[in-house]
């Protein structure tokens, strides 16, 4: 980013939530360019067509799987392709033999240890 940038942000993020929001709606939008006179009437026209057609039958009628796999076949180029991903070498085990417990590591804990780990006090707890 450039120091005008920097700058502008800085101050942006000082704006009340609304205008922050405002603000961000309109640099949005202005990343689509402008609108095409008489779009939205275009398209209203297209929703009322399609809906007449579903309302007299006249349409083909699919589930979304079947849509998925009508627009999976005219796709010229997959969009994402499956691997399996190689194994890097990691083994189970590897210290095998070289690690262990402690003597006493299936024991109570003291109960100063204990009560540490569990944020209480060590008076309070009873032996089983």
């Amino acid at each position: 980013m450039t120091a005008l940038t920097d700058s502008f942000r800085a101050q942006a993020l000082e704006l009340p939530e609304g205008d922050r929001a405002r603000l961000a709606h309109d640099l949005i939008a202005s990343l689509d360019g402008p609108a095409v006179q008489g779009a939205a009437m275009a398209w209203d026209r297209e929703i009322l067509r399609r809906m007449a057609e579903i309302d007299a039958g006249d349409a083909e009628l699919i589930t979304p799987q079947e849509l998925e796999k009508r627009v999976q076949a005219q796709e010229a180029t997959p969009a994402a392709r499956l691997a399996d991903i190689p194994p890097r070498g990691f083994k189970l085990g590897i210290l095998d033999g070289q690690v262990g417990t402690a003597p006493d590591f299936l024991e109570p804990m003291p109960p100063e240890d204990l009560a540490a780990w569990e944020g209480t006090s060590a008076g309070s707890h009873k032996k089983s």
